[in-house]
């Protein structure tokens, strides 16, 4: 039996043996909170009109069962017209370890550096999160922390080999990404031909510094195979599927350092991305700060470039300002400057994306 499938049963025994001891209620305490936020953006692209879009609508309800049990659901429209479900989980906490329970979809928690809240800074993810940390995932994870050791584990369905693009619109370069196989999109498919399991160990609090050492394990399936075959290289038949990952922030004052490391092995192709990210808060009036940041990220697959964007190297430079004008409002503009080393001969893509968005959480 695959050590996936010994650990996804530990931890669906874990799961009951939990459920029974938190005491989960049938009917819940009425505790329900609502929230939530919307984007609205001034987008100007390469070869197509300046236009406005409505990029997000992010929608969540969270209820507390009991002390220790709650549940999440959040749902995203993006784009004008895209569904997405971003949470359906049961988080349940007071385990040991100082541990917490997350059963269902949400984000990977056990690999990486988790792209959201204050890992994250830049609104647009960028060409590194997006091959590797993105997407959610569907199963079971544990997150611990002992003093000052962060643990986490997870099994859950297995990333579907896909492309996600550098650039917008009709300027685009698609690159190799991870992506979510199962609950994602509005009539997504609910089953996963493979699954994957993730660990990370790290440091945190630190006088200002923090730190983890990650990886993940899976088998591609045969459509992820096919997928390679046909946008990378021909001949490749090995459906290994390793992931590897290393991550470090320091945080003093108004100042954050901020890198990561990733590594794949997706069947015979090697590919490595990393990015750096610099933040700074600079007062402004009481209470309120202007932000800004930088971050440049490159992402390398070990292989002779092709006529296929999936062989390119790609390089990303972002900066960016934010103006809050309250702790929920802000405006924010992002300057993204895209680059690719193609096949010789093939012209570089235009494919470079400027916005200022508006924020409003509630």
């Amino acid at each position: 039996m695959r050590l996936s499938k010994v650990l996804l049963l530990s931890l669906i025994v874990l799961t009951i043996g939990t459920a029974v001891w938190a005491e989960i209620p049938i009917v819940a305490n009425n505790t329900a909170k609502i929230g939530g936020y919307t984007r609205l953006r001034y987008l100007i692209l390469p070869k197509e009109s300046d236009t406005f879009r409505f990029d997000e609508l992010s929608l969540t309800i969270k209820n507390d069962f009991n002390e220790r049990v709650f549940g999440l659901v959040g749902a995203l429209i993006y784009g004008g017209n895209t569904f997405y479900l971003e949470h359906a989980f049961l988080g349940i906490k007071g385990l040991p370890l100082n541990g917490m329970l997350y059963i269902g979809q949400t984000r990977n928690y056990a690999f990486g550096l988790t792209p959201t809240g204050g890992n994250r800074k830049t609104t647009n993810y960028g060409i590194v999160s997006d091959v590797f940390t993105h997407d959610r995932i569907l199963g079971v994870q544990y997150l611990g922390k002992v003093d000052k050791i962060d643990l986490s584990a997870a099994v859950y369905n297995g990333y579907a080999i896909a492309n996600r693009a550098a650039g917008e619109g009709v300027s685009r370069v698609n690159f190799l990404a991870d992506r979510d196989s199962t609950l994602g999109t509005f009539q997504g498919r609910d089953a996963s031909d493979n699954k994957e399991v993730a660990a990370r160990v790290g440091v945190s609090n630190l006088s200002g510094f923090s730190a983890g050492l990650s990886g993940s394990v899976g088998r591609l399936s045969a459509a992820d195979l096919t997928f390679m075959k046909t946008n990378v290289k021909a001949d490749y038949d090995n459906r290994t599927k390793n992931r590897f990952g290393l991550d470090a922030k320091y945080n003093v004052g108004a100042l954050l350092l901020q890198g990561e490391f990733y590594q794949g092995k997706t069947s015979e192709l090697s590919h490595n991305a990393w990015q750096a990210l610099v933040f700074y808060k600079i007062p402004c009036q009481q209470d309120k700060t202007v932000d800004v940041y930088g971050r440049y990220g490159m992402v390398t697959p070990d292989i002779t470039a092709t006529a296929s964007s999936y062989t390119w190297e790609l390089r990303q430079t972002v900066a960016g300002v934010i103006y809050y004008f309250t702790k929920s409002i802000w405006l924010q503009t992002e300057l993204e400057f895209n680059d690719e080393s193609p096949l010789a001969g093939i012209e570089k893509i235009d494919n470079d994306v400027y916005f200022t968005e508006l924020f409003v959480g509630f």
